[in-house]
């Protein structure tokens, strides 16, 4: 498997919190690291699949009532030392692509009116989201204390506090800026 296709070691990563079926995955990335990173269910299953065939996770059918059996995923030893190793690396930056900073870069070429109006929209998505990080953060600090994950979980929350906070403030500071 190429050592640059994160969905392998996102997979992973989720599974050392509990063994989860590929929907369970899904949901718990969107629910957790989605500010950050998602996978569709288009890349979970497939990496799955692979995954399964190269020994890096179990599997094992969990019987339902009405329907077929769910596939819960459960990460191996080798899984685990798979990650391990990953986690040691260092990081690769992935391509910038901010199309509002792409709009305003040609801003010269419509009306100052219009680039407040894109300010204005992110101003207002940052101002919303900020207070369900905090709230998140809270949430993450009250009902896991004992969860050797917690720490982990608030540091990333933490980052997208600052982003939020911080893009606030670009916001405001760009809005007096086209006045």
């Amino acid at each position: 498997m190429k050592s640059k296709q994160t969905v392998y070691y996102s997979i992973l990563g989720m599974l050392t919190i509990e063994p989860m079926t590929g929907y369970d995955i899904r949901k718990t990335m969107e629910e957790s690291t989605a500010y950050f990173w998602s996978e569709s269910y288009g890349q979970i299953y497939p990496a799955l699949k692979r995954m399964l065939e190269a020994g890096w996770v179990s599997c094992e059918a969990d019987a339902q009532e009405r329907n077929r059996p769910k596939k819960v995923y459960s990460i191996t030893d080798v899984g685990l030392e798979i990650l391990k190793t990953w986690l040691e690396q260092p990081t690769h930056k992935e391509p910038k692509r901010n199309e509002l900073l792409l709009k305003l870069f040609f801003g010269v070429n419509t009306s100052k009116v219009v680039c407040k109006r894109h300010i204005q929209k992110e101003l207002i998505f940052a101002e919303e989201q900020l207070p369900l990080m905090q709230k998140t953060y809270a949430e993450i600090k009250q009902l896991y204390q004992r969860n050797p994950h917690q720490l982990y979980w608030l540091i990333t929350i933490n980052f997208a506090l600052h982003h939020f906070k911080a893009h606030i403030a670009w916001c405001k500071e760009t809005l007096e800026l086209l006045e």
